[in-house]
């Protein structure tokens, strides 16, 4: 029995090294240096494997007690390794080993508490001295800083404020279209070659208002669709992390119900276009249209539910300048989260495409959609160049739209979108997915923006 519990300890150790990318080690090397590692032993440490090795020789984990790795987790806001570590948890209980939510006190404390050098005469000084007021270290022989876990990630939802007869849920029996929100603030990202401040100075509108390189500020659009939610299983996270965004600078978020047919994804985009004109004139006018599609994709664009295809310019047609005039000369981005190709690179992750399901989007057929006039002002931001697959992860959700989200949180307020998705090239391009041979990622954009787009 005891071999099955070492087994199972092991295999935790192994699945925690193969789930991390680049950033993750970084962050959890950098926590790990305040929960028992020496600056020194820390810098020596080129894997995950090398972290959880360190710890668990200085006591800080050990088979049936990884508190202190669930702290960790908890302030890398990582919810999906804290569940593998419960599993682990649930699994060595099941055959009868026994599980502590104790930490261990660090190998130098026990050392402390277990041997009484000679006082010297300069420390009884220092004792002497120090009598009258109280030590935080006398308080806390340990030296342990406790980490209170963060409440449980919570997923808000609200009602309508207002009805919408285009949106009417009594047209058909399934409801095309929710809208929800959220209190949750999500991570920051760590660093990378670019630097990620925060920053709470705002700007000003009507600066921008002024500048003729800049389109005009106001309440943007949002449609978020997310086909094959089930099997893509942290596509959902990738969801809720766009709506905290969007939601937190102001723009209106539609969310279509998951898993959508091609009529179903066409009804959608008339009833947002719908919604678009009904504003048009006034204050409520919307500066913006943004559509994210999260699904697998094949030759001629992105796979629908029933599993046809909706080509790029589908998806752009009810929103360019001949067919909606009130956007004429206004942003309109579309973000595509999708594999473009059949070529298969081994990797931990999980690429967004399963085994002959999907083909590649035509970079011609991009191309082919932005030669006119009537396509200005427009951006296809993909998750990955032609031919290759895009990856994502069971609990961060996809490589591309996670590091998205990051940068835009940390720096939407000083920095245009272009620049920020080249901030996002980057940051994916540093990840490789762990396998018998390495797995890369290069997100692209395809743009006729004529000006500089700031959130």
């Amino acid at each position: 029995m005891e071999d099955a519990h070492r087994s199972l300890h092991r295999q935790l150790f192994e699945t925690i090294n193969k789930e991390m990318d680049d950033d993750d080690f970084r962050q959890f090397r950098s926590i790990a240096q305040g929960k028992g590692l020496r600056p020194g032993e820390a810098s020596k440490c080129n894997t995950p494997s090398d972290v959880l090795d360190k710890l668990q020789r200085k006591g800080k984990i050990k088979l049936g007690c990884y508190q202190a790795l669930k702290d960790i987790f908890t302030e890398m806001d990582q919810q999906g390794l804290i569940d593998l570590v419960t599993e682990t948890e649930t699994k060595l209980e099941e055959r009868g080993c026994e599980i502590s939510d104790e930490i261990p006190q660090p190998y130098d404390s026990l050392k402390r508490q277990g041997s009484h050098p000679v006082e010297s005469e300069a420390a009884k000084r220092r004792r002497s001295w120090g009598q009258t007021s109280s030590s935080s270290l006398d308080s806390n022989p340990s030296f342990e800083r406790q980490i209170s876990p963060t409440g449980e990630r919570r997923r808000g939802s609200s009602t309508y404020q207002q009805s919408m007869v285009s949106f009417d849920s009594s047209v058909s029996p399934r409801h095309p279209l929710r809208r929800q929100s959220s209190s949750r603030s999500l991570p920051r990202s760590p660093q990378s070659s670019f630097e990620l401040e925060d920053n709470d100075a705002t700007r000003d509108p009507v600066i921008l208002e002024d500048r003729e390189d800049c389109y005009k500020p106001g309440k943007g659009f949002v449609l978020i669709m997310n086909n094959f939610s089930t099997e893509r299983e942290a596509s959902k996270m990738d969801v809720e992390g766009l709506e905290d965004f969007f939601q937190k600078i102001g723009y209106k978020v539609i969310t279509a119900d998951e898993d959508q047919t091609k009529e179903q994804m066409m009804d959608v985009l008339e009833m947002a276009k719908l919604e678009i004109q009904k504003t048009a004139r006034g204050k409520n006018k919307y500066s913006c249209f943004i559509c994210i599609v999260s699904s697998h994709g094949d030759k001629e664009g992105v796979k629908s539910y029933d599993n046809q295809t909706v080509s790029i310019a589908e998806l752009q047609a009810p929103f360019l300048g001949d067919s909606l005039k009130c956007m004429a000369g206004s942003p309109k981005m579309f973000i595509i989260q999708a594999c473009r190709g059949e070529k298969k690179q081994p990797g931990v992750d999980r690429p967004d495409e399963e085994p002959g399901d999907e083909r590649q989007l035509d970079w011609s057929d991009v191309m082919r959609s932005v030669t006119t006039p009537k396509d200005a002002d427009v951006l296809v931001a993909y998750a990955t160049t032609e031919g290759f697959q895009a990856f994502r992860r069971v609990g961060e959700g996809s490589w591309f739209l996670s590091k998205m989200l990051k940068v835009f949180n940390a720096k939407h307020q000083t920095d245009h979108l272009l620049d920020m998705l080249t901030e996002v090239n980057d940051r994916v391009s540093h990840r490789t997915a762990i396998g018998s041979q390495p797995a890369k990622q290069m997100p692209c954009q395809v743009s006729t923006f004529t000006r500089k787009f700031f959130f």
